[in-house]
């Protein structure tokens, strides 16, 4: 499947141009063997401390995660070595993982347990746990759609610097909001307006619907201040794009959404809405979508697809009725996928007219679009991609920044980290872990921290997981670390300079780190001089984070000079 010591160029949407680069040929990266650290037993002997699914938030070149000891879950913190990995007092029975706020770089938010659900805050600045909501916390974290990609993700919807989750008043549930404080958290909608629903960032603001007790829904927008929400219009029907997605999208500062057709079932309409009545209205009607799928748009619109007994037809949904086209036909019952976008353009996959599962490994085409029929394309040359990655409920690609990392490759020359850079247009293997026909079966794909490309865990030999790290080039997609004795890898984050995961061994589940750049003291993302003047303030301090050996007492002479040849020599050399 793949082509060796040979180029081809064609022709691809908004003139970019494709080059199938060969594995062959290539400069090798330089390899590396970068130690798995157990950071903190965290639950001793052989229980799990942490869980396959727990997952790390990064602030300020630090780790903060959720683990139990003792039967008590806790918040923990790391910066990546052995010495500064501890729990947090004062947070104990944490609930669910910790997230930070985006509107500042110092606060995280998590829940606690017990009946009462109460949203709790860790000021990482002044190192305080607050109590900021004592009701019992009917969502939290809201599945939102983060604004300018339409991809849903676990977060906070947020209205300018304040963070918005669903409470109760007394018994009813309703929007409130924080920024991080006591003071300024308390709820935003009236509890009488009706139940909750669609909540959705868009710009700074953020809108969402309430239902009457007479099933009267209202369409409202917030900035986020206390119980003053702007009532905008009330609406013919729920909005809705199918039961398989939330009604709205977020689109710049507006929303769009669809409404029934009275009378007419196989419609529906589009429409806008930019927080006036004025502006709330029908846009265009299209077929009626039955299986909408929050594909990341252009900044203006954003895809959807129609599904019939037999066909497929993929759409695009735009604020301005010229713009709300029929992009494609699909002659089959297929399912798609999301891959994200940049600039101006998206990527999508078709499962090859399967409805793909966790079960069924089917290839996947990609397809690339501007948001125009003419220019709507299968990728040419492309080997395709597994619906579904070799390891369980692992995603089979991730999208960073400009470039699509994924795994493909079909038929005789087996799985291999590839990549589609929608900048350069090129599109080619990143690597060939193992040459020939065998599979190193890349998994796993996530961002680096800081631009620098993804991670990735594939095979360095048949049967056995390492860590990849890659630039989006072939010189620069290198192994990073072979895990040596950690069995089992999940969730991993990277965080400045520091990859930070859940591992199973024999004594279960706890977190590990990789530090792809010991003189990086600071975990900051580069080496300078100031790493090495805060390291020897700690070291002359008997600073616990100086013991960069991880040896038991106090930083020694040995540890000095560990940095000392770290700081002074290439990251992971």
């Amino acid at each position: 499947m793949m082509r060796t010591g040979s180029m081809r160029r064609v022709a691809l949407p908004c003139s970019v141009v494709v080059a199938l680069v060969a594995a062959a040929g290539a400069s090798a990266a330089v390899d590396v063997d970068m130690q798995a650290k157990l950071l903190a037993d965290t639950a001793a002997g052989s229980a799990s401390g942490m869980t396959t699914i727990a997952t790390f938030a990064g602030m300020n070149g630090q780790a903060y995660f959720r683990a139990t000891s003792g039967g008590v879950a806790m918040l923990w913190h790391s910066n990546g070595r052995s010495r500064g990995t501890a729990a947090i007092p004062g947070s104990e029975g944490i609930a669910t993982d910790p997230l930070p706020m985006p509107a500042t770089s110092s606060v995280l938010f998590f829940t606690g347990t017990g009946t009462l659900r109460p949203l709790k805050a860790y000021d990482t600045a002044t190192k305080s746990v607050t109590t900021l909501s004592t009701s019992a916390m009917a969502a939290l974290p809201q599945t939102i759609l983060t604004p300018g990609t339409n991809v849903p993700s676990l977060g906070f919807a947020m209205a300018g610097t304040r963070a918005l989750f669903i409470a109760p008043v007394g018994t009813t549930n309703t929007l409130w909001a924080t920024d991080g404080t006591i003071a300024g958290t308390g709820p935003v909608a009236d509890p009488a307006a009706g139940t909750i629903g669609n909540v959705t960032p868009a710009g700074q603001f953020v809108y969402y619907t309430t239902r009457s007790t007479t099933n009267v829904y209202t369409l409202w927008r917030t900035d986020g201040s206390p119980m003053n929400p702007a009532r905008v219009a009330d609406l013919r029907s729920a909005p809705t794009w199918s039961v398989e997605s939330s009604g709205m999208r977020g689109i710049g500062d507006r929303v769009l959404f669809s409404q029934t057709v009275p009378g007419n079932t196989s419609l529906s309409e589009v429409w806008v809405s930019d927080g006036t009545s004025e502006g709330t209205h029908a846009v265009a009607q299209t077929p009626l979508q039955t299986s909408v799928l929050p594909f990341a748009g252009d900044g203006v619109g954003l895809y959807s697809t129609r599904m019939t007994a037999t066909a497929m037809e993929m759409w695009r949904m735009s604020s301005t009725a010229s713009e709300c086209v029929n992009l494609m036909n699909f002659a089959r019952a297929s399912r798609f996928m999301s891959f994200g976008s940049y600039g101006n353009m998206s990527l999508f996959g078709d499962s090859g007219g399967s409805q793909y599962n966790q079960t069924n490994n089917n290839a996947v085409t990609i397809w690339v679009t501007d948001g125009t029929g003419q220019n709507t394309l299968g990728i040419p040359n492309f080997p395709g991609v597994p619906a579904t990655s070799t390891q369980t409920g692992a995603p089979p690609s991730v999208m960073a920044d400009e470039t699509l990392f994924v795994d493909s490759g079909v038929g005789s020359a087996g799985h291999e980290p590839w990549r589609v850079n929608l900048s350069t247009g090129e599109i080619g293997v990143l690597r060939d872990i193992l040459p020939g026909g065998a599979s190193s079966n890349p998994t796993k794909f996530f961002p680096m921290d800081l631009h620098r490309g993804a991670g990735f865990f594939a095979y360095d030999v048949p049967g056995h997981y390492a860590m990849f790290a890659s630039d989006g080039t072939p010189s620069g997609t290198r192994l990073v670390s072979r895990l040596t004795g950690v069995a089992q890898q999940f969730s991993p984050k990277s965080i400045g300079s520091r990859i930070f995961l859940v591992g199973g061994v024999a004594s279960g589940y706890e977190p590990y780190a990789v530090d792809l750049c010991p003189g990086d003291y600071d975990n900051s993302g580069s080496v300078t001089t100031e790493d090495l003047f805060t390291y020897l303030n700690d070291w002359f301090l008997g600073s616990a984070d100086a013991d960069v050996e991880g040896a038991a007492g106090q930083p020694d002479i040995n540890d000095l000079m560990a940095y000392f040849n770290a700081w002074m020599s290439p990251c992971g050399q």
